[in-house]
C-alpha cells in the first residue's frame, strides 16, 4: 500500500488518482468488498439445502463475524484510510461506513446462530421421535 502513497511519486498526489484508486479501488472495492464477500459467504451456509453445513462450522463462522465486528473492521478501515490519506467522506454518503459493515457482520453472525439452533433442534427432535435401542 505504501508504494502508491510515497511523497516522491507525483501521480499519488493527483486528486483523480486519490479518488479513483485510493477511495474507489482500494477502500471500497478491495477492503469493503472483502467484508461484503465474507458476510455473503458466511450467510450462504444458512441456505445450504438439507442442513449439510457442519454445526461446528456455523458456530465458528458466527464467532468470526463477531470478532470482525468488534475489532477487525475498525482496524482495517482505519489503516486503509491512514495509508491512503482518505479523508472522512462517509458523512456525505461516498464511502461505506464502519457502522454499515459492523451491522452486516452482526446480522450474519445472528443468522448463523439461528440456523445452528434450527438444525440442532431438528436433530434433537428426530432423535427423540425415534425408538431408543440399547
Amino acid at each position: 500500500f505504501q508504494l502508491f502513497s510515497q511523497p516522491d511519486l507525483t501521480f499519488g498526489l493527483k486528486p483523480h488518482f486519490r479518488e479513483v484508486f485510493c477511495m474507489d479501488n482500494v477502500r471500497e472495492e478491495l477492503v469493503v468488498g472483502f467484508f461484503h464477500h465474507l458476510t455473503a459467504t458466511a450467510r450462504s451456509f444458512c441456505n445450504i439445502g438439507e442442513n449439510k453445513a457442519p454445526p461446528a462450522l456455523l458456530l465458528l463462522l458466527s464467532k468470526m463475524c463477531l470478532e470482525f465486528e468488534g475489532s477487525s473492521v475498525h482496524y482495517l478501515l482505519s489503516q486503509t484510510d491512514e495509508w491512503f490519506n482518505i479523508e472522512d467522506r462517509s458523512k456525505s454518503g461516498i464511502l461505506t461506513t464502519e457502522g454499515e459493515i459492523c451491522s452486516n457482520m452482526r446480522t450474519a453472525a445472528q443468522e448463523l446462530l439461528n440456523h445452528y439452533v434450527r438444525t440442532q433442534g431438528l436433530s434433537v427432535s428426530q432423535l427423540s421421535g425415534a425408538p431408543f435401542e440399547n
